[in-house]
């Protein structure tokens, strides 16, 4: 009896471990993902996560007409700011810069990092006047952090451009696309003086391509 009871607790330890060591192994698995979608400089999600959630994003979306919003966002002349100030710094800078971001769109989409000095964000379920909105605060906030950049060619202070492009998503919306018509749109606030933002509403406007809207106010503050 006592020779079948110390096997019986034998067994319950045995399983009990192996419990124990697969549990580790899910929580070291899971981890590891965890891992590999975060950017470690900045703490956001990297292109892995943004292809992955994205994409996500874009399935999950009710069937209703509804605007969803992808933008570019790129810091003006930050090489500067490696070249005058070290490579240390500018990650330093990244990084506040990713919190500002974050901070920005909580509760609104999802920010992440793109590489380099560019990060994308999506705003699912919005309105031209969200962007507008959005687009101006991060402008502001940028701003108001006063992050030296003394070799800038338009301010002593960093300072960021954005490019948005925004569409009622359905079965055939491609988030590739949607990130690159963004970078075409930043590409444009680039060439107009930078530190400045513009949004471009497919569906809602005779041609996507002029950047303009007659209902909704195309901002580069930098313009105006």
């Amino acid at each position: 009896l006592k020779k079948t009871k110390v096997a019986d607790n034998k067994e319950k330890a045995a399983a009990l471990n192996l419990k124990i060591n697969l549990q580790k192994a899910e929580n070291e698995i899971k981890l590891a993902e965890l891992r590999s979608e975060r950017d470690a400089l900045t703490g956001l999600g990297n292109r892995y996560a943004l292809q992955k959630q994205g994409q996500k994003m874009l399935r999950n979306i009710p069937e209703q007409k509804t605007l969803v919003a992808v933008g570019m966002l790129d810091l003006d002349f930050f090489k500067h700011v490696n070249d005058h100030y070290g490579h240390l710094q500018g990650d330093v800078v990244l990084k506040e810069i990713a919190d500002i971001l974050f901070d920005c769109f909580d509760g609104y989409g999802e920010i992440y990092r793109f590489g380099g000095d560019e990060y994308v964000a999506i705003i699912p379920q919005c309105t031209a006047a969200i962007i507008n909105k959005l687009a101006g605060k991060v402008r502001r906030r940028v701003e108001d952090a006063h992050i030296l950049n003394e070799k800038s060619t338009i301010s002593d202070y960093l300072t960021l451009s954005q490019g948005y492009y925004a569409c009622i998503v359905d079965e055939n919306t491609d988030l590739d696309e949607m990130i690159d018509k963004a970078d075409t749109i930043l590409y444009e606030v680039k060439k107009h003086g930078k530190n400045g933002f513009r949004v471009a509403i497919k569906g809602n406007c005779p041609d996507v391509e002029t950047l303009e809207h007659e209902d909704f106010e195309m901002s580069n503050e930098n313009e105006q």
